[in-house]
Parts: structure tokens; sequence; C-alpha cells
């Protein structure tokens, strides 16, 4: 498990949503979004995020970690993809702290005030149990609505326009929180994967993204179009990804999301991973809002 370490010191897992808002983009990469471009393509601002009706698929990356992670950040307003450009009111989020639940730091933190506000995941699939005629079966549904195939270069400003108008709908606060796409991120290399259903018109409708090192493969993030949810289009990105890994030979394949995001938990389900992590995160009690 990759950790990286923030400006507080405290490490952040690659993958529970280890992102606090402290990443830096080259404003060079960024892409701008005109009022036009997102009437056009009818995504929602109003924030909420798609543990509703609206389901399937909104997702982060796994949650594992040797430290407990401890974060804090502002998301701001911008016209612009970037850390600051989630497209609704800003709003600081209290110092927080990410542990798994079995934790024996739990009772200590518990004791000291503190409260759980949201609670996480983690889940794995492996090469040896998962099941390639489910995952065919849902790449074939999901060509229903869209072209399933591996992210290319042109398609670049397409995915970053998906990324940047679905940026508020991620639940579950720090431990399964999104840095948006920049052009450098969105690009496929051999080591980070990306996948996606495009219609007609080129227009991104989902993508999923995965780092690979080696023969184990984690998931970054699989987004929908807001009003394309419930279709089984995010699911079906998600079984291209493990059908192409697993041509390339990987074997182990991890994800994760938020508790309270269902559709995730079931879609993810549906392709063979079994969860075997959950995770919590605490707030001081005066800042919580208790789950």
């Amino acid at each position: 498990m990759v950790l990286r370490t923030t400006r507080d010191g405290w490490r952040t897992p690659r993958g529970s949503r280890r992102r606090s808002s402290q990443t830096r983009t080259d404003p060079s990469t960024r892409v701008r979004v005109t009022t036009g471009e997102r009437a056009v393509h009818g995504a929602r601002r109003d924030g909420r995020g798609c543990g509703e009706a609206t389901g399937d698929v909104v997702e982060t990356g796994t949650a594992s970690a040797a430290a407990p992670t401890a974060t804090a950040g502002t998301h701001g307003v911008s016209e612009e993809c970037g850390p600051s450009a989630s497209g609704h009111t800003g709003q600081v989020q209290p110092e927080q702290i990410v542990v798994k639940s079995d934790d024996p730091r739990c009772v200590e933190l518990e004791a000291a005030g503190w409260v759980v506000v949201s609670r996480s995941w983690a889940a794995q699939v492996t090469a040896s149990s998962v099941d390639i005629e489910v995952l065919s079966g849902a790449v074939r549904r999901g060509r229903r609505h869209g072209n399933v195939r591996e992210i290319e270069d042109g398609d670049l400003e397409s995915v970053l326009l998906l990324d940047y108008m679905t940026l508020a709908d991620y639940p579950g606060g720090v431990a399964t929180e999104h840095d948006p796409l920049t052009t450098s991120t969105a690009r496929v290399t051999h080591t980070r994967r990306g996948f996606g259903a495009f219609d007609g018109g080129g227009r991104a409708l989902a993508v999923t993204y995965v780092d690979v090192d080696g023969r184990a493969a984690e998931t970054d993030f699989t987004v929908v179009a807001a009003e394309l949810r419930g279709l089984g289009i995010g699911t079906a990105v998600k079984a291209a990804s493990l059908l192409a890994l697993l041509r390339d030979g990987v074997e182990v394949f991890r994800t994760g999301g938020a508790e309270e995001n269902r559709a995730t938990l079931d879609s993810n389900r549906s392709l063979g991973y079994v969860v075997d992590e959950e995770w919590i995160t605490l707030s001081p009690r005066h800042d919580a809002e208790i789950r």
C-alpha cells in the first residue's frame, strides 16, 4: 500500500481517498468549462451525493493504511478543473481522522470526545475468483447505452468535462474524497488505465480509472453522468477494466467507497468483489454530525 505525507505530517493511504485538498495542479493542464457546456450536458450541480435513487455509480478507491489519516481542507469555486473547482460553495472541513473500524485507537479517540461521522469500505476480487461471463454480460448491457472501451487521448476533453460536472457527487467525506482530474492524470499509461462509455458524439457517459502496480490494481474512482445513473453503465466500465487487466496478467483488484453509497457497493459485489475492510471517519464532538 502506497502512502503519502501531508503538510501536517499525517500519513494518508493511497486509495482510502486519502485525498485532502492539498493536491497541487499545474494550471496549464486545466480545462475551462463554459456555461453553455454545462447546459448542454445537463449534469446536476446542486451538490447532492449519489447515495439516492440516482444510484450507480460514484466510487473512490480502497481504504487501507497502516496509520490513521488526519486531514482538513477547503473546496473553492472556479471555472477551471483543478483542486479548487468543486463547482459549489466552499465549506471548510473540520479536522478528521480515518482509521480501520477494528483499530484499538478507536476506543481512545472516542474516549477523548471524537465521534464517527462517516463509514467506508474496501473490497477485493482476484483473477482466480472472478467470473468472466458475469463481467462480459455487464459490458454487453452497458453497450446498449454507449461504446464501452479504453480511454484514448482524443477523449480527454470529454472525460475532463464529465469529471468537472460530477465533482460534488462523492459522498462519505474525507475518506472517499476525489481529486479532480488534470490532463496528466486523465491520460492513460501502462500504470494508470482508464475505461469509459461514450455516446455517438464522443461525450463521456461514465469513466473508471485504475492504478496498476505489477500484478495488483486499485480503482482510483468510477463516475457516471448524473442523469444516466441506475442504467448499469458504471458497472459496465468497471467490468471492462477488469477484463482488460486480467488479459494483461493482473491478479488482484481492489476498490472501495462510502457506506452510504449502496449503489456502488451493490455494483462491485455483482462483479465479484468481497468487502474485507471497514473504515470510520471521526471528528471532534463539537464539529460532528454523528452517523
